[in-house]
């Protein structure tokens, strides 16, 4: 949305822009989300097989992690965006720069996930 805002600075004040975008993102957000399932349920297989313990109790400790993960980050950003346009009164333009410079670091640092064959 951040491009498509400064490349057409109208399109930030109209919904339309932002339900294009809102599009954009639950279709890509559906292909990561299947993606972490398969990932996690690797992952909960090769925990339970390391640590002895039920696939189970790993699936659990580790839904236990990305949701504190997760929540946190939504809690964080959202309060990010309050306070950076009301108290220091930012523009949404460069909120969305913020969201999308966060984005793009998230996206850099999958490259450090393990791979498994």
């Amino acid at each position: 949305y951040f491009i498509a805002a400064a490349s057409n600075p109208g399109i930030a004040g109209h919904s339309g822009g932002a339900m294009v975008a809102a599009a954009i993102g639950g279709f890509g957000g559906g292909f990561v989300w299947t993606a972490q399932g398969s990932y996690y349920g690797r992952a909960s297989e090769e925990y339970a097989r390391e640590s002895l313990t039920s696939i189970e109790r790993a699936n659990a400790y580790f839904a236990w992690i990305f949701a504190s993960i997760y929540l946190a980050e939504e809690v964080i950003l959202k309060l990010l965006s309050t306070v950076l346009i009301k108290a220091l009164n930012i523009s949404w333009f460069d909120m969305f720069f913020i969201y999308t410079t966060v984005a793009i670091i998230s996206a850099a640092c999958m490259c450090f996930v393990y791979k498994y064959p």
